[in-house]
Parts: structure tokens; C-alpha cells; sequence
């Protein structure tokens, strides 16, 4: 049974499924590769992202969609990468609670604003990675972990433009938002 398996995988080898594969890899690397290039930016275009995520919540809650919809693709790509592995089945469950906007932005807060939530995430992602089956969980908690890491703190709230101008320059305000 398991042979009939690994040769109908290995026969089943064409050029979308080496494409699906480069989308998948893709897609797994890109929380690195946004918690490497953002954190702490103080470029212009990172700078006016910060003060529309701190200052509205339309803009915070696009974050939280847009944190669903990298982790959808995500799914989409493992699953056309991997169909036969029930690994994925755990992170849906994850996924199915990002589905709820308030829930997500709730949960973001909570655990931004708490070190040890954060560490007790960042330990449950390491662990689910070293499982068998427990790499789409992993990645999805580590979509999750960087999106946390790059909502502004509760010190940032900027609603008013007096708020705005209280910061000297832009790395106070950096400071305060990954505060």
C-alpha cells in the first residue's frame, strides 16, 4: 500500500506541481523574510504604514485580513504541494479562528501586549514544528507571531494630529510602536 502510494506521488510529477512547490516554499519563507525586512523600518513607505496602522482601526483591521489571506494562500499552496498529508487539518483549526476579524485583532492585542503569551507562542510554534505533521500549524502560527510583532503597542494609539506631533523625530515613534 504505502508503495503503490510513494509511486503514484513520484509518477504524478509535472511541471505545475514543481511551480506549486516553488509557490509553497515561497510562501514559507515569507514570514522570515517580512519579519527581516520590517522590523524597525524607518523608510518612508514603512513610516506612513506604521502611522495609518496606529492611528485607524479600518487600517488594523485590513491588517488582520490581510494576515488571513497570506495564511489562506498558504493552505492553498500546501495543499496542492501535499495532498495527501493530514498535517493541515490542525492548522484549519487555527485559520477557521482568524476567520473572525475581531477575534483575530483581539487575539493580537492580547498577545502583543503580553510578554509571556508571546513567549508562550513562540515555544508552541517551535514545538508544533518539530512534530510530525505540525509544519502548516508551525508556519501558520509563525504568519501569526509576525503579524503581533509588527501591530503597534498600546503606546502608539495616535488619534488626534496633537498625538502625532508629539514624538521628536521618527525614531521615537518607531521606539513606541515596537515598544
Amino acid at each position: 500500500m504505502k508503495y503503490n502510494l510513494f509511486i503514484s506521488i513520484a509518477s504524478s510529477n509535472t511541471t505545475t506541481d514543481a511551480v506549486t512547490l516553488y509557490i509553497f516554499m515561497v510562501l514559507s519563507v515569507l514570514p522570515l523574510l517580512f519579519s527581516i525586512s520590517l522590523y524597525r523600518n524607518n523608510s518612508p513607505g514603512a513610516m506612513k504604514f506604521y502611522m495609518r496602522v496606529s492611528a485607524s482601526p479600518n487600517a488594523q483591521r485590513l491588517f488582520a485580513y490581510l494576515l488571513v489571506l497570506l495564511v489562506i494562500a498558504y493552505h492553498f499552496a500546501y495543499y496542492s504541494a501535499f495532498p495527501y498529508d493530514f498535517g493541515i487539518m490542525f492548522s484549519t483549526v487555527i485559520l477557521f479562528y482568524f476567520l473572525s476579524n475581531n477575534r483575530t485583532l483581539k487575539l493580537i492585542e492580547t498577545i502583543r501586549n503580553s510578554k509571556r503569551w508571546l513567549a508562550i507562542t513562540y515555544l508552541l510554534t517551535l514545538i508544533t514544528a518539530a512534530c510530525p505533521h505540525g509544519l502548516p500549524a508551525a508556519t501558520t502560527l509563525a504568519y501569526f507571531l509576525v503579524a503581533t510583532c509588527h501591530f503597534p503597542s498600546n503606546k502608539t494609539n495616535l488619534v488626534s494630529h496633537q498625538a502625532r506631533l508629539s514624538y521628536d523625530n521618527e525614531n521615537d515613534f518607531i521606539e513606541a510602536y515596537f515598544k
